[in-house]
């Protein structure tokens, strides 16, 4: 017969990892809102993912940056590039959560396609590689709070991308 304390014991381990199966699909949804707000230029959508502070590095990729600051003002600089492209398409697969407590560390293989039709030559710049997000649960849910994005490889026309960096910095 099975006494109240090794109830109360099998309780406590079900609620802790039905907490951490919640956390990891919650954690997945911000990197899949990411992905559908960036496409879908949902403004709201992609400004949802992060802390109000973040860093951002994307610094494997030749002509990108790495950004410190508001979050409000790293949405506006993707809405701006992003407008300057016809399409792009985010696949992000293979996540992977370590949870520690309100903190979690993320990662995710990016496979991301890039369009730009009145580009002379290849109208396709493809990137692949892979996102390592820092996230940190705040009162509103999981947000990113620090992200890395390493280009493993990339594939067709890099002007798409230099020239929508480009027009959106108001050089072109």
């Amino acid at each position: 017969m099975t006494d109240n304390t090794d109830l109360a014991r099998n309780d406590a381990r079900l609620e802790a990892r039905l907490q951490e199966l919640a956390d990891k699909a919650a954690i997945a949804d911000v990197i899949h809102n990411y992905a559908t707000g960036v496409d879908g230029h949902d403004w709201t959508l992609f400004r949802s993912c992060f802390a109000d502070e973040l860093d951002a590095d994307f610094t494997s990729l030749k002509d990108m940056g790495h950004f410190r600051g508001s979050s409000d003002a790293w949405v506006a600089a993707a809405k701006t590039l992003m407008e300057n492209l016809d399409a792009t398409q985010h696949l992000m697969g293979n996540i992977q959560v370590d949870l520690d407590g309100d903190r979690a560390v993320a990662r995710n293989y990016l496979h991301a396609q890039h369009v730009r039709n009145d580009e002379l030559g290849e109208r396709h710049y493809i990137i692949a590689g892979h996102y390592r997000h820092e996230m940190v649960r705040t009162d509103k849910g999981w947000r990113i709070a620090k992200y890395t994005l390493t280009a493993q490889w990339t594939s067709g026309n890099r002007a798409v991308m230099v020239n929508a960096l480009a027009r959106a910095r108001g050089k072109k």
